[in-house]
């Protein structure tokens, strides 16, 4: 297969007036696949299929103790082994994995409040500056 920097080559050599068969000679490659190349751009490499995972069978049935609270990936891996699962720890986290990140979304929640209805104030002690200690007050207000 030609990669692309072959192919750009390929076509500016085309371009500067030499013919198939010498281009085919310079580069080393057979005319047929110099035509081939220069009627059509390379096609990209394509990503390979996913393959299952050993885990697949069980993914229901972790989900469903997820939602109920169990989030230790000891304690399910431990489940499902009882439940015939041969492959690895190594899986079980990173699907868990996922399910903590979703968990990490939901959990933030964010307040808002009009212009006027609440303000926050932040202190902060800064040791030796100025005349001893010094204190920092910021005050926020929201948009």
């Amino acid at each position: 297969m030609l990669r692309m920097e072959g192919w750009m080559e390929l076509l500016g050599i085309y371009q500067k007036g030499m013919s198939q068969s010498e281009i085919a000679r310079q580069l080393g490659l057979d005319r047929k696949t110099v035509r081939k190349y220069l009627h059509q751009p390379p096609q990209g490499y394509r990503p390979r299929p996913p393959r299952p995972w050993r885990l697949d069978p069980y993914r229901s049935y972790l989900r469903e103790r997820w939602e109920q609270g169990v989030h230790n990936a000891h304690k399910l891996f431990g489940e499902i082994q009882k439940r015939g699962y041969g492959g690895g720890y190594t899986q079980l986290r990173r699907a868990v994995a996922g399910w903590r990140e979703e968990e990490a979304e939901r959990a933030f929640l964010r307040f808002e409040s009009q212009p006027g209805e609440q303000s926050q104030l932040d202190r902060a002690r800064i040791p030796g500056h100025g005349n001893g200690d010094s204190e920092i007050i910021v005050m926020g207000v929201p948009k």
